[in-house]
């Protein structure tokens, strides 16, 4: 009887302390995989691409993309993948980036459905990433 209580117990403040510490991204560093894995899962990715040292990129990790709500909605329909702007593949892929935090969300074909420069606040963020959700599905309807 007292372990089930011991359990509940514990169970319950893990449950709150990830609420309040916020949630983490399950966030994948190999491009090609993450493509890879998006294709298999019917997903799109999304690209976020920071620099060493940039307070924007902190900021928008620890207030935007930590939220509970944010991550669920992120992993609903993205892959997200987190890459520093001086990897070769971002100078490869993405050669147009410049300024971080930039985020590309993109389809598995390498389409791109939009692009965001600059830091997001949470609610202009769930804006950006409903656009997105919205060209994906444009482009899945045109011939």
């Amino acid at each position: 009887m007292k372990k089930t209580a011991l359990w509940k117990l514990l169970t319950l403040t893990l449950l709150l302390a990830t609420t309040l510490w916020g949630a983490e991204l399950p966030w994948r560093s190999d491009y090609a995989r993450a493509l890879a894995e998006a294709k298999k899962a019917g997903k799109n990715l999304m690209i976020f691409i920071e620099a060493r040292h940039c307070p924007y990129c902190e900021k928008m990790r620890r207030e935007v993309l930590s939220d509970p709500d944010v991550v669920r909605s992120i992993q609903e329909g993205f892959v997200p993948v987190r890459l520093l702007i001086d990897d070769p593949i971002v100078k490869r892929e993405f050669s147009k980036t410049s300024v971080t935090p930039t985020i590309y969300f993109i389809t598995p074909k390498k389409e791109l459905l939009m692009d965001v420069v600059g830091y997001l606040n949470q609610e202009f963020f769930y804006w950006r990433l409903g656009a997105a959700e919205e060209e994906a599905e444009r482009l899945k309807r045109a011939p």
